[in-house]
């Protein structure tokens, strides 16, 4: 009797988890759906921003942290939360400077398109505040020699008072183990390119 209880119980919780199985890859589908779909919302909203006016400029570089992909609204990216933060202290400041933001950032962008992408845009523009976030879509494929010459690149090219930010945790291995070597890289590089350190979690 026991046996079919503990046979039964098996089966119950191998329906359970076969079940819960098909709701997780159902809603994994959804989000790829909505994430993709929110790609050109996004890139739109940004491109809409970069064509207002301002007395001072934000220049973003980055990937889909930056364009706030997976985020409820664009402007809820960092870059977004970051820009109301900035225009709320020129308010409080009664400060009548308006702000700019030219968003660079391509989503699934490595350190590589970013140098390739981005940089050519940068270099027409005279920020007044740059900040830097890339490196996670390097995990995918990680390669350190690579991403140390794609980040010295980078940095070699951007004004000393770009804001760096390291990459976040992924809190699975081998990407943790990685993106530890790759901050160490960062900050090596970075130490007498640009500025002040912020931490970035997307």
């Amino acid at each position: 009797m026991g046996i079919l209880f503990a046979a039964g119980g098996l089966v119950v919780l191998a329906g359970a988890i076969a079940l819960w199985w098909r709701w997780l890859r159902g809603r994994q589908a959804r989000w790829r759906t909505e994430l993709a779909g929110s790609i050109p919302i996004n890139s739109k909203f940004w491109r809409t921003a970069a064509a207002q006016t301002g007395d001072l400029l934000y220049v973003a570089i980055g990937d889909s942290a930056a364009q706030g992909i997976g985020a409820s609204r664009p402007d809820h990216s960092y870059v977004g939360v970051l820009a109301k933060y900035l225009r709320a202290r020129l308010t409080a400041a009664d400060d009548p400077r308006t702000l700019r933001v030219v968003n660079l950032a391509i989503s699934g962008a490595t350190v590589k398109l970013a140098v390739h992408s981005e940089l050519p845009q940068l270099a027409g523009l005279a920020p007044d505040l740059l900040t830097v976030c890339i490196g996670a879509n390097d995990m995918a494929n990680w390669d350190e020699r690579r991403f140390e010459r794609d980040i010295r690149t980078l940095f070699e090219a951007l004004p000393e008072h770009a804001i760096v930010a390291d990459l976040p945790s992924f809190y699975v291995l081998p990407a943790e183990k990685n993106v530890l070597v790759a901050n160490r890289i960062l900050r090596a590089e970075a130490a007498d390119a640009v500025s002040p350190w912020c931490r970035c979690t997307p």
